[in-house]
Parts: C-alpha cells; structure tokens; sequence
C-alpha cells in the first residue's frame, strides 16, 4: 500500500501572490494565463478541454500547465490541486 503525504506547498505562495490579498476568486481576463488561472478552473472542476476553451489555449498547453503544478506543488493527482487550489482562496465553495 502507497503511504500518504501531503502535497508540497512551497511553490504556492508564487502562484497565488495578489490573489489572496484581493479576494477575488475568479482568474483575470484577457492574455498572460499561467498556472494560478489553470490552478484555479481546476479548483472549478473544469477538465483540460473546457480549460483550453476557457482560456483560449490548446489542449496540449493546458496540459503541461498541469504537468507542471503536479511536479511544482508535489500533488500526486488532480484531486490533490482541487483541495490546494481551496487552500489558497483561489476558489471557494459555492454558497
């Protein structure tokens, strides 16, 4: 049986920076998309494609946004950015 730990939140703090302070919950509009946009539609719950869409990229882009957070936050799969994406106020639960 795998043991569990708990994902590395060192990257975080990059990622999120100005979101918290703000409060606002929702990825910025218009061009300069990275990781904390793609962090936060999956804390929606949104899949790559409707990601891509969302954000005006291609799949295969989004997808290595993913790759990325996976290996940077040290989540083993995307529940894990689910729950980080909560952590950090990027998303909250619906009222």
């Amino acid at each position: 049986m795998a043991s569990l730990r708990a994902p590395d939140r060192r990257g975080l703090s990059r990622l999120t920076q100005g979101n918290a302070s703000s409060g606002s919950h929702v990825a910025p509009a218009g061009g300069g998309h990275g990781e904390r946009d793609v962090l936060t539609l999956i804390g929606r719950g949104l899949s790559n494609t409707e990601i891509a869409a969302h954000l005006t990229l291609s799949i295969a882009t989004v997808e290595t946004y993913v790759t990325r957070l996976l290996t940077k936050l040290d989540a083993r799969d995307r529940v894990q950015l689910v729950i980080i994406a909560y952590d950090a106020g990027l998303v909250a639960p619906a009222r």
